[in-house]
């Protein structure tokens, strides 16, 4: 009779593994992405191990929970690593908690090329403090901030970094909540601002009136 090969599925590394192969600067491993905690003993060796590698270009994290444990861990991390150009952080915490991150480190950085934050409960001040550190920062060249609860005062706060910053390629503020006051900020903020390439802004309420301010300040 006949038979039927049977495909195997590789198996996803284990956090061991992962920790291995960061430890030994493996040359095929560019990218990573995993879950992190404050108890995640074994991901957070893999962040410290991160530390003097110098292959790995992107990490992307999945954090239920961040308190100031995040802040001093990526501050450590992005202070000694030089490689990285590319962090994603989602946090799915509730608006209860505190986000903190290094934003002084990342004020600061020039290897961090593209950024992207995401949380859908995030405490407006938090959001402000972020807007700050586009103000300063003059090595990033994408920001992503989709879902996070700008609304117009974040908008409002962001139109002002336009106005100073001169590097930033791409700012995406899709779902974000953002009105029609936001957007003619954003609106006047371009005009001024000859180095944005792409400002995603689907999925907002920014009415007729701000599609014709966008239109005039292109």
């Amino acid at each position: 009779g006949s038979c039927c090969k049977q495909t195997r599925i590789p198996r996803s590394p284990t956090m061991e593994q992962v920790l291995e192969r960061v430890k030994r600067n493996d040359p095929q491993l560019k990218s990573l992405e995993f879950s992190l905690s404050s108890e995640a003993e074994l991901e957070l060796q893999v962040l410290g191990a991160l530390k003097s590698n110098t292959v790995v270009t992107r990490l992307q994290l999945r954090i239920p929970q961040a308190g100031a444990w995040l802040r001093d861990v990526l501050g450590e991390l992005l202070q000694a690593n030089t490689t990285l150009t590319s962090l994603n952080i989602f946090v799915f915490n509730s608006v209860h908690d505190k986000v903190e991150l290094p934003l002084e480190v990342l004020k600061a950085t020039t290897s961090l090329l593209h950024f992207k934050f995401r949380q859908e409960t995030c405490p407006y001040p938090a959001l402000l403090a972020l807007a700050e550190v586009f103000r300063v920062n003059t090595a990033l060249l994408s920001v992503d901030l989709e879902k996070c609860p700008l609304r117009s005062e974040g908008a409002l706060a962001l139109s002002s970094v336009l106005l100073v910053n001169t590097t930033l390629k791409r700012l995406n503020l899709e779902s974000c909540g953002i009105g029609p006051e936001g957007v003619f900020a954003l609106a006047e903020a371009l005009k001024a601002n000859w180095s944005l390439d792409m400002l995603g802004l689907g999925d907002n309420e920014i009415g007729n009136r701000g599609v014709v301010a966008l239109a005039d300040a292109l």
